[in-house]
């Protein structure tokens, strides 16, 4: 049996931080499908797959917050059906996020098919883009930048996983990529919690996520958030994950406009 090598920086853990966000995004156009996809990955930390579904009609203009679908849906057998329950929950916008939102929806509005935000033009691949074609368009971008200025932007191509197979061939996981920004929203919630003085961390992020195992979020958030003031909600945390009958569907959801309130791009 031939071994394979998996070197991996758990220091940085696949972790952009705010302000390289910020200047990764001005290099779109302005109000581009592109940029605007990128910046509301960065602001509601969906999963990329759950944005590119996201429609017109799930957005709560009058409250400023988007309906939020949970890619993984919860499957059960039920009178010989396969039931797959989907958890809701909702992110509220901060009022500069949704303006940019508004003013892309109001000029693309009637080349939204189906009423997806983010449409295709590609009809074998359906009504909205997929994952892939954001993906391509990221790496692209990253290669782009890279080739223009090695000094400048150097940190796109910094990869947070190396994998060297048997036969010399090397495939790295960049820290640029769609999960990036995912996990720059739960990192900096957390840190959001913590510095308000909130017990139980973990959980809380846990819960805002939308994760069903805590053990996950602790994967997103541990490369800046202090271990020691981080464990202090650790057996609440595992509880949470474990016990078949907590709620995964927080009701009473914090708002977190001021999340990335106050930080324009």
């Amino acid at each position: 049996m031939q071994t394979v090598i998996v070197e991996r920086d758990i220091d940085q853990d696949r972790f952009i931080t705010y302000e390289q966000f910020k200047l990764l995004l001005r290099q779109w156009s302005t109000l581009s499908k592109n940029q605007v996809y990128f910046m509301l990955l960065g602001v509601t930390g969906w999963r990329p797959v759950e944005l590119c579904r996201a429609k017109v009609e799930d957005i709560d203009a009058a409250n400023k917050r988007i309906k939020w679908r949970i890619a993984k849906p919860k499957q059960f057998l039920k009178d010989d059906y396969l039931v797959k329950k989907h958890k809701i929950k909702w992110r509220v916008l901060p009022d500069w996020a949704f303006r940019i939102l508004d003013t892309y929806i109001k000029r693309n509005y009637l080349t939204m098919e189906e009423g997806y935000i983010f449409p295709s033009r590609d009809n074998n691949h359906g009504k909205h883009m997929l994952v892939k074609s954001f993906e391509a368009e990221l790496k692209r971008k990253r290669d782009e930048l890279f080739f223009a200025d090695p000094n400048k932007w150097g940190w796109v191509k910094q990869p947070y996983q190396k994998i060297i197979y048997p036969d010399g061939r090397v495939q790295q996981y960049y820290k640029v990529s769609l999960y990036a920004f995912r996990k720059m929203h739960a990192t900096y919630y957390a840190q959001m919690l913590q510095d308000k003085g909130i017990t139980d961390v973990l959980l809380h992020t846990a819960v805002h996520m939308g994760h069903s195992k805590v053990q996950t979020t602790y994967q997103y958030v541990k490369s800046l958030i202090d271990e020691k003031k981080m464990s202090a909600g650790w057996n609440n945390a595992i509880e949470f994950s474990l016990n078949p009958f907590t709620p995964k569907i927080d009701k009473k959801q914090r708002k977190i406009a001021d999340f990335f309130n106050n930080r324009n791009i």
